[in-house]
């Protein structure tokens, strides 16, 4: 009796995984308008030593080309902007912060920040996020 239970147990146990491997969905990777912007978004490095024009000029016309300060609290899209400045920075007028958005394929945009700095426009960090999220 015991060796029927366990014979039966096991041939559920092999059964389930099979299921499951034949029902498993497969996931497309992304697709993006341009190569060139794919690569920027695979290639975080590249990304990070373009400047704002050069970003313009390798991946289009963005969606949103912005400057603000930090005189007002960051918003939960922005935030993530305070871990590249010092505390005392934080809520600074003095602060420019530039803001570039473009809309890829899939329902996704991607966001690049840079920071004023010395007369030019240092990067920051980069956001890809899904068209419908709410911030």
């Amino acid at each position: 009796m015991r060796v029927a239970l366990e014979l039966i147990a096991g041939i559920l146990l092999v059964a389930s995984c099979v299921g499951n491997a034949t029902n498993k969905k497969r996931i497309k990777p992304d697709t993006f308008s341009r190569p060139a912007l794919k690569e920027a978004y695979q290639d975080t490095v590249g990304v990070q030593k373009l400047s704002p024009e050069e970003c313009k000029t390798r991946l289009g016309k963005p969606l949103s080309d912005s400057i603000f300060t930090l005189e007002q609290p960051l918003t939960e899209f922005r935030i993530s902007i305070y871990n590249h400045l010092p505390k005392a920075s934080r809520h600074s007028p003095g602060v420019k912060i530039r803001e570039l958005i473009w809309q890829l394929e899939g329902e996704q945009r991607l966001c690049i920040w840079y920071l004023y700095q010395n007369k030019k426009w240092i990067y920051l960090e980069r956001l890809t996020y899904a068209d419908s999220a709410i911030f």
